[in-house]
């Protein structure tokens, strides 16, 4: 699956997780809370939780096996209930410290934003993506309780301003945990050739980003036999991006009738690489 296409998903799971909070707490359960905290975190843990199961259950599963998909799922439905329990009783104490001022509880979505591309983070094992996801669910989190504040003073929408400022929180959430890594990235692989996997993408983020046929890989190549289980890793050195064979695995560089196995070769912006029968292209933004 491409960035762009992760990106949209990762936008429309975060609403359907908000949708999801919204029909248990207020048509399913309707649980009151005696006090303001209680209420705060128990409604932060829920939206969290189907949140974060939401966006990252489905991008694990994406790969179509179902460790990863469990993977996402509990670490999501984990970190969102705690990231959202947590930020939204810090927005509530900043609520009655500043004077009842409504506006400051986006500063508690901004926390429970983080927490969530924190998360995602986590789930990728990359500490950049941590950086960068924890930016983005911030960024989506402010934006969020932004419009969720809007929405809750709107007369109109009496009955669905909660309902639909779940869903905007949970939108702008996954939208920004997707894109801002996205944006700020610095090489990623795609996948050229034709068949299942074309046009699956994954940023290079972490010191070792693992090629092949398990879904334990960072870049799973699918319905090709000549790929092993773990055939090929890309591991960043001083700067450098270097692709390597695993064991007897063979990689040919560069693709096409003239390329050459390789067993270790330093990559370039706009090289290309056959694991098996797929074709890979290397982008880099910058070149050292």
């Amino acid at each position: 699956m491409s960035l762009f296409l992760k990106t949209l998903y990762a936008s429309i799971t975060g609403a359907l997780g908000g949708l999801l909070a919204w029909l248990i707490l207020d048509v399913l359960v309707r649980v009151e809370p005696a006090n303001p905290y209680g209420d705060a975190v128990l409604n932060g843990a829920l939206v969290g939780a189907c949140i974060g199961a939401a966006v990252n259950g489905f991008a694990g599963l994406m790969e179509f096996k179902p460790l990863p998909f469990i993977r996402g799922l509990l670490i999501g439905l984990v970190a969102g209930a705690l990231g959202g329990a947590a930020g939204l009783a810090v927005g509530q104490f900043l609520y009655q410290a500043a004077g009842n001022h409504s506006l400051v509880r986006i500063v508690g979505w901004g926390i429970f934003g983080l927490c969530l591309g924190v998360a995602d983070g986590l789930l990728a094992l990359s500490l950049r993506r941590v950086v960068y996801a924890g930016l983005g669910g911030l960024i989506g989190g402010l934006f969020g309780g932004t419009a969720s504040t809007l929405l809750a003073g709107t007369e109109n929408l009496v009955h669905l301003s909660r309902a639909l400022g779940f869903v905007v929180v949970g939108a702008l959430i996954g939208l920004f945990v997707g894109l801002v890594p996205t944006v700020l990235k610095d090489a990623w692989l795609k996948v050229i050739s034709s068949g299942r996997n074309e046009g699956k993408e994954r940023i290079a983020d972490r010191p070792r980003i693992s090629i092949g046929s398990s879904s334990r890989c960072d870049l799973c190549l699918y319905d090709d036999p000549a790929v092993k289980a773990r055939h090929a890793e890309i591991a960043q050195d001083k700067g450098q991006y270097i692709l390597k064979s695993v064991g007897d695995a063979q990689v040919m560089v560069p693709a096409g009738p003239q390329g050459m196995p390789v067993s270790s070769y330093i990559l370039q912006d706009n090289d290309r690489f056959v694991v098996g029968n797929q074709t890979i292209i290397f982008r880099r933004r910058r070149s050292g």
